[in-house]
């Protein structure tokens, strides 16, 4: 719901306009091209309301999902009225009326519109009445000040982010309980590593493994907030052997590096650079599994630090080429070339934090005589 102060009494509750007004509105709609192209351009449910609120047309994905061919049953209904909220009955005069009304996001983003002559959004938790039933929903709420004809209207737009929502609380449900489960693991297997010194090999691969499970779980958690925009890179200064010991260490009893050679080049501990270690770990370590996984049994992969220009740069290189259609879709959301188990995330997420989130820039080349180098190019050190 977007930060406003709540409305005050005369806002909540403005006259209702006549049936003759709202019909003379109504006809004006119908007969304006330029109106006719905002509702059919619109993605969600839209309403177009006249100053007090009420409504005087509609557009067809709204009408379509309520059964309606008109807008003729929803003239003069207020949004609340037209969606069912279950709060309606409780003002005296309808949706917008009730105490609760005050903190409504879909009205105050039409207030806010209509007092600042410009568009206004927020989110509307709204119970709803279906069939009976009381459903619990979030919207997506977009208000915009629109005239016609010398009369000020709002064009309004409601979508349904409630799937979206319990996405994001199963979400953090899921990573919450599974980071308690691995911590649970990591400290059961260092007191087994401690009180049975003849089985600690094993006991320390299955440390090992939570290791990677919780960097995976943590990379995709980190993935699903840049996708949102919620993520916030915590950038210190930084040197590049550490960076690199960190993926040697990682991949030290990594099944992808069974049977393959990882060579990580030693770097200048006195070259220092800026980025955020945790996200730029997640890049670097999608890019060498990557080049693990596209290399064959005995191949060889190639990590090191070095200059491109003042750019600090990691590059990670393989033998194997990639063909000039992959190259040109391969940091493509959802591209994979894993036809059968590829989710095609690894190079998108690549370019997404290490670009977006990091400032850096990727640059591939790919050749058969040459082999495959990705290389990020971070932003100079200041």
């Amino acid at each position: 719901m977007s930060q406003r102060s709540a409305p005050c009494s005369n806002q909540l509750s403005p006259p209702r306009s006549t049936p003759e007004e709202l019909g003379e509105l109504a006809l004006h709609c119908l007969q304006s091209p330029i109106l006719e192209a905002v509702l059919s351009s619109l993605q969600g449910r839209a309403l177009i309301l006249d100053r007090n609120r009420q409504t005087i047309a509609a557009n067809q994905e709204l009408l379509e999902a309520m059964g309606l061919i008109s807008c003729t049953p929803l003239l003069g209904r207020r949004p609340g009225e037209v969606f069912g909220c279950v709060r309606v009955p409780f003002g005296h005069d309808g949706c917008g009326t009730s105490p609760a009304c005050a903190q409504c996001g879909a009205l105050l983003a039409i207030l806010a519109s209509q007092a600042q002559e410009a568009p206004a959004k927020g989110e509307c938790l709204m119970m709803v009445l279906n069939h009976g039933k009381q459903e619990a929903h979030e919207f997506a709420v977009r208000a915009a000040p629109l005239e016609l004809e010398g009369n000020p209207l709002v064009v309004f737009v409601i979508q349904d982010i409630s799937p979206q929502k319990r996405l994001e609380t199963l979400e953090r449900v899921f990573f919450h309980d599974m980071a308690n489960t691995l911590q649970g693991l990591r400290l059961r297997s260092e007191l087994l590593c401690k009180a049975d010194p003849e089985h600690r090999p094993a006991i320390q691969q299955i440390t090992g493994l939570c290791e990677m499970l919780d960097a995976d779980i943590t990379h995709h958690r980190l993935l699903l907030e840049a996708e949102r925009g919620a993520l916030k890179p915590q950038m210190k200064d930084l040197d590049a052997q550490t960076v690199l010991d960190s993926l040697a260490q990682f991949f030290q009893l990594h099944p992808a590096a069974r049977d393959k050679r990882l060579t990580i080049v030693q770097a200048d501990p006195s070259v220092r650079f800026r980025s955020d270690h945790s996200l730029l770990f997640r890049v670097l370590t999608n890019a060498v599994l990557n080049a693990l996984e596209a290399s064959p049994p005995e191949g060889e992969v190639r990590t090191w630090f070095g200059r491109q220009n003042t750019r600090p740069a990691f590059s990670i290189h393989n033998a194997g080429a990639i063909p000039e259609g992959i190259q040109r879709q391969i940091f493509q959301r959802s591209f994979s070339t894993k036809a059968s188990q590829g989710r095609g995330l690894g190079t998108y997420s690549m370019k997404l934090l290490g670009e977006d989130y990091l400032g850096g820039t990727w640059q591939l080349s790919s050749n058969p005589a040459e082999g495959t180098t990705f290389t990020l190019a971070l932003p100079p050190h200041d």
